[in-house]
């Protein structure tokens, strides 16, 4: 994905983020400014998250269909967990490529701005398999890093001042479960996709029933 002034390839595979979390994680964890090593100590957690729930499944492969579940779900925890490190990295830190390169970070030789985000199609939700949660669906383009999840339980769904950031509060891939806040309530979704140029236009609001 790219960042001002850094370059992680959008279309790699899953496991070179994680890979790349690992390296990051301590070196963020060491940086002096209070932001980042939070990012530090939370990409640390999460991948200790992600290497229990493999572990988990490896050694129950009977109950294998839940505990997969539980290791993508860790395992996206910690590739959004550094995503947004590196985000801050580069907020905190602009073009500095010293700073960057000992953060572990590659560095890119075409740094350009990027457009925001176009925006996001076929947002749905369905009720999930798990109580009191929903399966969330959508396309978003190449441009967008990840995808902001607010919710809202107002009987206006085109009311934005009644959203609120949703459980989870992001989602990096096409799909992810959530949890709404109030499950037994009618909840209104609407995904923001966003990169490193900023948020693009806002989805049009989908769901509107309870999940129970």
């Amino acid at each position: 994905m790219d960042k001002k002034g850094v370059h992680m390839n959008s279309n790699a595979p899953f496991q070179e983020k994680v890979d790349k979390a690992a390296v990051v994680g301590p070196a963020f964890f060491a940086d002096p400014d209070v932001s980042i090593k939070a990012h530090g100590t939370s990409i640390i957690a999460a991948k200790t998250a992600a290497a229990n729930a493999n572990t988990a499944t490896d050694a129950a492969y009977s109950v294998y269909s839940n505990l997969v579940i539980v290791q993508n779900t860790k395992e996206d925890d910690l590739v959004k967990e550094y995503n947004l490190g590196v985000d801050d990295a580069n907020k905190i830190y602009p073009h500095n490529e010293v700073k960057l390169t000992a953060l572990g970070l590659s560095l890119s030789l075409l740094p350009g701005e990027r457009p925001v985000p176009s925006g996001v199609t076929g947002a749905s939700i369905v009720q999930s398999s798990f109580l009191g949660r929903g399966h969330l669906h959508c396309h978003h383009d190449k441009l967008t890093d990840y995808c902001k999840i607010i919710e809202s339980i107002s009987a206006d769904p085109n009311d934005m001042s009644a959203y609120y950031p949703s459980n989870p509060q992001t989602m990096d891939a096409s799909q992810c479960e959530v949890t709404p806040k109030n499950p037994a309530a009618k909840t209104w979704f609407r995904l923001i996709p966003h990169n490193t140029a900023g948020d693009g236009p806002v989805s049009a609001p989908f769901g509107g029933f309870s999940f129970h």
